[in-house]
């Protein structure tokens, strides 16, 4: 669920991890968010495709492939050069 922009998930443990929404990206007709983890902004950035979404609820899929997941993240860096500073 999305509440003014956090993404709110659940691990494999049952556990909440909170999210910052930062982005939606199409990438070769596929949809993907760009998230950053709220308690350890620290860490890069998680891309995720969208698999299914309505108001309710939302599925996502894990990006495997590292060129995609890649590529994602460079068009939003493209994106968003001018709101955030990136350090790779």
């Amino acid at each position: 669920m999305k509440n003014d922009h956090i993404l709110v998930m659940q691990d494999e443990d049952g556990n909440k991890i909170e999210f910052e929404y930062l982005d939606r990206v199409e990438y070769q007709g596929k949809d993907y968010v760009v998230l950053l983890p709220v308690e350890d902004a620290a860490d890069s950035v998680l891309v995720l495709q969208i698999e299914s979404e309505d108001e309710e609820k939302s599925s996502y899929l894990f990006v495997d492939d590292d060129a995609t997941a890649d590529a994602v993240y460079h068009l939003f860096k493209e994106r968003t050069k001018d709101l955030y500073e990136f350090l790779d």
